[in-house]
């Protein structure tokens, strides 16, 4: 499951010879993320001396648990069973231990302002880029000023090219006329 996560890693560093980063934030929502770690070990198999910084919010985690804790399945069963990523650990340590240069678990003081600036600016609706700018603007990552950083966008929602019925430029879409 990992090497097939990893194509966005390999196109990075692909893009990567054009650009010459030095670091790579990828922000993530999720514990344990497997996308992020299959990301990290395709960029570290192509460049082993390029950083790799680990960002999670802990922000969906609470609204996970919030959702959970109203599910029947929560209520009828008493003790949440315990998930262990065993394949994580080798001799040396974890493979995040191994892959990243630094892992943050929390960013949300600037998260929201992050994310609306995103929007605003650069008209990016996405949350994880949210996160990994986040970071940057924490002063926790400051060894990166004037250094090249890439922060992926996952699902990116691009809104500078509208296509609704309000906008004049745009293209015909598929689908039953309007007519």
């Amino acid at each position: 499951m990992i090497i097939g996560q990893a194509t966005l890693g390999i196109e990075m560093m692909e893009e990567n010879a054009n650009i010459n980063a030095e670091a790579v934030i990828l922000p993530t929502s999720i514990n344990g993320c497997g996308l992020i770690t299959g990301i990290a070990m395709a960029i570290k198999g192509r460049n082993s001396n390029i950083k790799i910084i680990k960002v999670k919010s802990a922000l969906h985690d609470s609204l996970i648990k919030s959702i959970r804790k109203e599910t029947m399945s929560q209520q009828e069963i008493k003790t949440k069973p315990e998930n262990r990523y065993d394949w994580f650990k080798n001799k040396k340590g974890g493979i995040q231990e191994q892959l990243f240069y630094k892992i943050f678990n929390k960013v949300e003081d600037r998260f929201v302002k992050t994310a609306k600036i995103l929007l605003k600016e650069e008209n990016i609706d996405d949350l994880r880029a949210a996160i990994g700018l986040a970071a940057l603007l924490s002063g926790k990552l400051d060894e990166l000023k004037g250094k090249k950083i890439v922060i992926p966008v996952f699902g990116e929602m691009d809104l500078s090219d509208d296509k609704t019925d309000d906008n004049p430029s745009s293209e015909p879409r598929a689908g039953p006329s309007n007519a």
